[in-house]
Protein backbone atom coordinates (compact mmCIF):
# COMPACT_ATOMS: atom_id res chain seq x y z
CA UNK A 1 0.00 0.00 0.00
CA UNK A 2 2.87 2.39 0.71
CA UNK A 3 4.11 2.22 -2.88
CA UNK A 4 0.75 2.18 -4.69
CA UNK A 5 -0.56 5.72 -5.27
CA UNK A 6 -4.06 4.48 -6.18
CA UNK A 7 -4.41 2.64 -2.86
CA UNK A 8 -3.00 5.64 -1.00
CA UNK A 9 -5.59 7.89 -2.64
CA UNK A 10 -8.42 5.46 -1.85
CA UNK A 11 -7.31 5.23 1.78
CA UNK A 12 -7.09 9.04 2.08
CA UNK A 13 -10.58 9.37 0.58
CA UNK A 14 -11.95 6.84 3.06
CA UNK A 15 -10.41 8.73 5.98
CA UNK A 16 -11.82 12.03 4.67
CA UNK A 17 -15.35 10.59 4.45
CA UNK A 18 -15.10 9.26 8.01
CA UNK A 19 -13.88 12.64 9.27
CA UNK A 20 -16.69 14.57 7.57
CA UNK A 21 -19.18 12.20 9.21
CA UNK A 22 -17.62 12.86 12.62
CA UNK A 23 -17.73 16.62 12.02
CA UNK A 24 -21.36 16.52 10.91
CA UNK A 25 -22.32 14.60 14.07
CA UNK A 26 -20.38 17.12 16.18
CA UNK A 27 -22.56 19.93 14.79
CA UNK A 28 -25.53 18.44 16.67
CA UNK A 29 -23.76 18.25 20.04
CA UNK A 30 -24.07 21.01 22.64
CA UNK A 31 -21.24 23.47 23.13
CA UNK A 32 -20.15 24.36 26.68
CA UNK A 33 -17.82 27.22 27.47
CA UNK A 34 -16.69 28.67 30.78
CA UNK A 35 -14.89 31.91 31.60
CA UNK A 36 -13.79 33.52 34.81
CA UNK A 37 -12.05 36.66 35.98
CA UNK A 38 -10.88 37.83 39.37
CA UNK A 39 -9.67 41.35 40.11
CA UNK A 40 -7.99 42.57 43.29
CA UNK A 41 -8.76 46.25 43.99
CA UNK A 42 -6.93 48.59 46.33
CA UNK A 43 -8.49 51.75 47.68
CA UNK A 44 -6.60 54.26 49.83
CA UNK A 45 -9.16 56.41 51.69
CA UNK A 46 -7.58 59.54 53.11
CA UNK A 47 -10.86 60.63 54.69
CA UNK A 48 -12.86 58.63 57.17
CA UNK A 49 -16.04 57.22 55.66
CA UNK A 50 -18.54 54.62 56.80
CA UNK A 51 -16.06 52.07 55.43
CA UNK A 52 -13.23 53.44 57.52
CA UNK A 53 -10.03 55.08 56.33
CA UNK A 54 -6.65 53.94 55.06
CA UNK A 55 -5.81 51.16 52.63
CA UNK A 56 -8.66 48.82 51.79
CA UNK A 57 -8.45 45.75 49.56
CA UNK A 58 -11.38 43.95 47.97
CA UNK A 59 -11.82 41.60 45.08
CA UNK A 60 -14.34 41.29 42.27
CA UNK A 61 -15.07 37.83 40.88
CA UNK A 62 -17.06 37.02 37.77
CA UNK A 63 -17.73 33.51 36.45
CA UNK A 64 -19.80 32.55 33.43
CA UNK A 65 -20.85 29.19 32.00
CA UNK A 66 -22.62 29.06 28.63
CA UNK A 67 -24.40 26.08 27.12
CA UNK A 68 -25.47 26.31 23.48
CA UNK A 69 -27.56 23.60 21.82
CA UNK A 70 -27.87 23.82 18.04
CA UNK A 71 -31.43 23.72 16.75
CA UNK A 72 -32.39 21.07 14.22
CA UNK A 73 -34.81 21.58 11.37
CA UNK A 74 -36.35 18.18 10.68
CA UNK A 75 -37.49 19.37 7.24
CA UNK A 76 -33.85 19.84 6.25
CA UNK A 77 -33.16 16.21 7.19
CA UNK A 78 -35.91 14.83 4.92
CA UNK A 79 -34.14 12.89 2.20
CA UNK A 80 -37.22 11.58 0.36
CA UNK A 81 -37.71 12.78 -3.18
CA UNK A 82 -40.93 13.04 -5.11
CA UNK A 83 -40.95 12.07 -8.76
Amino acid sequence: MQNDPVLKQAHASQLAVGESKNQSIANFLPNVSATGISTLNRLNNKRTTFQGSGLQKYSDNNFNVNLTQPSVSLGALDTTQSI
